[in-house]
């Protein structure tokens, strides 16, 4: 068993967002790297992942396309199509990308009530597969800025809806999505960093998002997001970022994959006492592997987990269950 308990490098609190948090950053290094990506998790077994991934020096680059489908957490497609940057527009003041003239990825915002659900319809074709989804917000987004990088959590949990068509078949699918959107990489970070391991666990209406980046194998910075939904008598919605200090992350179960040693099993412990402006919150979790999908992105071995989740979430004198409910998780080595 392998626990992470110790100071965070830093503490590092979520803030608010704005739809510009999310658009085109640009080149913050020489080569730079910035990415914007989707998953959702769907009531008929199936799962999906739609990114966008801009490698690119100043003006000049390419944008990588990817659909992954899943069913029960086994992969069954996987597509991929790169774009070269001249034939891109990415907006720099809101989330749309363009390619060869068609809107992919485009944020609805009701300009006259922006505190209204963001709504994002993703329209994407590669191949013989077909995406075209749209994902409303169902909470408060937030971001995490350092010196180095950045990330941003648009959609920490949305309701998805849409077709998906692949093998000449059309589904209709309903389910619950994430999306986020990272910039500020480049070399240095993988001469810097150790990897990552990062997830998000949907629950009825509480969702927490978190994260452990390994700096080396003393230094690592522990994250952890707590959102509560938009509620019916318009109380507004709420993001509370615990203290690195009140979690703990277990990895355990360890076997060979891919010439690595990754866990498959993973608890998440957090246990936020309350404060002048929040009642206390706290998390049991315990994160089981279905099925793991690898993959290697230069010299970056990467692995998206499909997870069974147990445990509890409570918020103040709400509390809710988990048994069994499928999410997905990642491990990145660099």
């Amino acid at each position: 068993m392998n626990e992470q308990k110790l100071p965070s490098v830093r503490y590092l609190p979520a803030q608010k967002i704005l739809p510009k948090d999310d658009a085109f950053h640009g080149s913050k290094y020489i080569l730079d790297i910035e990415w914007w990506y989707f998953d959702a998790v769907f009531e008929n077994g199936l799962s999906a992942h739609i990114g966008f991934r801009l490698y690119h020096i100043r003006e000049i680059g390419v944008l990588q396309a990817r659909i992954n489908l899943y069913k029960h957490g086994t992969l069954i497609k996987e597509k991929i199509h790169r774009f070269f940057l001249s034939n891109i527009i990415i907006d720099k003041e809101k989330p749309i990308i363009i390619i060869n003239g068609k809107k992919v990825v485009s944020l609805n915002i009701d300009k006259k009530n922006q505190n209204k659900p963001w709504m994002y319809t993703i329209n994407l074709s590669i191949e013989d597969v077909f995406i075209n989804l749209i994902f409303t917000s169902l909470s408060d987004g937030w971001k995490i800025e350092t010196d180095s990088t950045c990330w941003t959590v648009p959609l920490p949990k949305a309701n998805v809806t849409g077709t998906i068509s692949f093998e000449g078949k059309t589904e209709k699918v309903k389910g619950s999505g994430y999306h986020d959107h990272n910039w500020g990489y480049s070399p240095t970070t993988v001469i810097q960093n150790f990897g990552w391991y990062w997830g998000r666990i949907t629950a009825e209406k509480l969702h927490v998002t978190w994260a452990n980046t390994i700096i080396s194998k003393t230094k690592q910075d522990l994250i952890t997001v707590v959102n509560k939904p938009y509620l019916e008598n318009n109380e507004p919605p709420f993001f509370t970022s615990i203290h690195p200090n009140e979690i703990k992350l277990k990895t355990k179960n360890y076997k060979k994959y891919n010439n690595f040693l990754i866990p498959q099993s993973f608890k998440l412990i957090f246990n936020q006492q309350n404060t002048s402006s929040q009642p206390p919150v706290s998390g049991k979790l315990t994160m089981n592997t279905i099925d793991i999908h690898y993959d290697k992105i230069f010299i970056i071995n990467y692995w998206r987990y499909h997870v069974n989740v147990s445990g509890t979430i409570t918020y103040g004198s709400f509390k809710e269950t988990l048994k069994n409910k499928s999410q997905i998780i990642e491990y990145l080595r660099f």
